[in-house]
Formats: C-alpha cells, sequence, structure tokens
C-alpha cells in the first residue's frame, strides 16, 4: 500500500509511532522545564502572578518542540521489509 507515493504503510505506522514518542517526551521535557523553574520560591511568586507570561512561555515551549521533532522526523528514513 502506497500513502503518497513515497511512503509505504509499514513506514507511515513507525513514522507515526517515533512521532508518539518524540511528542510525548517533547511534552515532559517542557513540564519538567516549568516545574523546575517554578520550584524556586521567587519563580513561584513571578509565576503566579503572571500567569499570562507562563501559559504563553509554555505554549512557545511547546510550538519549539514540535517543529524541532517534526523537523528530525522528515530526514528519518525507516525501511520496511516483508
Amino acid at each position: 500500500m502506497e500513502l503518497n507515493g513515497d511512503m509505504d504503510f509499514g513506514e507511515a505506522i513507525a513514522k507515526s509511532l517515533l512521532a508518539g514518542i518524540i511528542i510525548t517526551t517533547s511534552f515532559a521535557s517542557v513540564l519538567s522545564i516549568a516545574y523546575f523553574l517554578t520550584s524556586f520560591n521567587v519563580l513561584k511568586l513571578v509565576f503566579l502572578q503572571n500567569l499570562n507570561f507562563m501559559f504563553v512561555m509554555f505554549t512557545l515551549l511547546v510550538v519549539f518542540n514540535l517543529t524541532f521533532s517534526f523537523n528530525i522526523l522528515k530526514h528519518v528514513k525507516i525501511e520496511c521489509y516483508s
């Protein structure tokens, strides 16, 4: 089964699984960075007073991680033999 003429079905499944793993680890890294930053009392006060700032920074980190992950995925070639 060909998808887009370039990718067969096995490679599509493998790339989607790899994308899920990368997205999950990128979200985990964003959450760990946010927890690390808010573990300090001074930064916790700053973040609690500026919830909009925290939301914007969190969104920017997520977008950066996702674009970085998918740029990596574009260059990954998975060979599937049957």
